[in-house]
């Protein structure tokens, strides 16, 4: 697991204000530099949040923006909960993947993070 001081600096560490309990996988090397962070967040949170990963559209209902990857961490497992939103966007050399699950005292959050 990767700690907060080893994020890339591509990767905005304000982000880890607003995601809670926070379990980060950083992979480097090969052709693409990618980011996995899980947490949780308070549902006030979630339009700082969106600004932050500079995603100005609205979350869409079941939408399924995290491919399948081939990472074996026991901890990512989005799309556990029936009930989930998404949001995707390529820009600026970037590439996020946001899914917010509803849980019983806010949201689990899986946010993907590579470069293009």
């Amino acid at each position: 697991m990767t700690t907060e001081s080893q994020l890339p600096k591509w990767v905005n560490k304000a982000i880890l204000d607003v995601i809670t309990d926070s379990q980060i996988h950083n992979i480097t090397g090969g052709i693409d530099d990618l980011v996995l962070i899980k947490g949780t967040i308070l549902e006030e949170d979630i339009p700082y949040l969106l600004q932050l990963l500079s995603l100005d559209r609205e979350l869409r209902k079941n939408y399924r923006p995290i491919p399948p990857i081939d990472v074996h961490i026991d901890w990512w497992n989005p799309y556990q909960n029936a009930e989930f939103y998404g949001l995707a966007d390529l820009s600026m050399g970037y590439a996020k993947e946001l899914v917010l699950e509803i849980a019983s005292d806010g949201y689990v959050v899986y946010l993907r993070i590579y470069q293009i």
